[in-house]
């Protein structure tokens, strides 16, 4: 009994992480209820088959050996993984960074989820540094549902976050949920390790059109793995892909 309560308490822990953090959202409730109560069912089946005499070698075993798979191969590290990106999408507050012309009379405002490297805000330092000679000032800002923004205060609007399992980050999706960018020149930037890949910018596109907004532009890109096919996935390429970028927000603003 004490075996049971004490696997009990560890999956409980273990799959508040599906509940509780907005990084589960793209898997279904009802597969979430699932995952958590799936184990819990193996293992008090095994305790209590196991008290019954004769029965114990055969069921409560063949039980045991479910649980633990389900338990420890599939639950367990869906569970603690999605703690830490939890972790990571946490929203991260720091002071608007202003670059680009300091003294110019218009302003691009790029709303960005830092991530778990520096890699990201990395990019954008590079991005903004192509907009010296012109008539923008870009200003970087973290994404939050809280952020004070408005949007019409600015020329355009750029959106950036890396890209895990496919998907923006919550806390920008939080931001374009709570800001009307309806009437603004939104363009779209992911980051990430993997290759450039236009199925991932389905998810995003699809939260932008449910507010009715149609990015001018997007782009990917990649710290690692290069891809022939895609200057912007060749870690090597990565600055005059950046450059490439500048140039395309730049002509489309006008």
């Amino acid at each position: 009994m004490t075996f049971g309560i004490v696997f009990t308490a560890i999956i409980v822990i273990s799959s508040l992480s599906l509940f509780l953090l907005s990084s589960t959202r793209m898997f279904p409730l009802g597969m979430r209820i699932g995952a958590t109560l799936l184990p819990l069912a193996l293992l008090w089946l095994h305790v209590f088959l196991y008290r019954i005499p004769g029965i114990e070698n055969f069921f409560s075993h063949t039980l045991m050996v479910l649980f633990y798979f389900f338990t420890f191969a599939m639950l367990l590290p869906f569970a603690l993984g999605f703690w830490g990106i939890g972790i990571v999408d946490l929203p991260k507050r720091s002071e608007p960074e202003t670059l680009g012309n300091l003294s110019g009379d218009k302003e691009i405002a790029v709303v960005y989820h830092p991530g778990a490297s520096p890699f990201t805000r990395t990019v954008l330092i590079q991005f903004a540094s192509h907009f010296d000679k012109s008539p923008y000032k870009v200003t970087l800002l973290t994404a939050s549902a809280r952020l004070v923004f408005d949007p019409k205060a600015y020329a355009g609007v750029i959106l950036v976050s890396p890209v895990y399992a496919g998907m923006i980050r919550p806390a920008l999706e939080d931001f374009i949920a709570g800001h009307d960018l309806s009437g603004s020149k939104v363009f779209v930037i992911h980051t990430g390790t993997n290759p450039y890949n236009e199925e991932e910018f389905k998810y995003d596109f699809n939260i932008l059109n449910t507010h009715n907004v149609k990015p001018a532009d997007k782009t990917k890109f990649v710290m690692f793995l290069p891809d022939k096919n895609n200057p912007s996935a060749d870690p090597r390429q990565l600055p005059d892909s950046i450059a490439g970028f500048s140039k395309t927000v730049l002509a489309k603003l006008k």
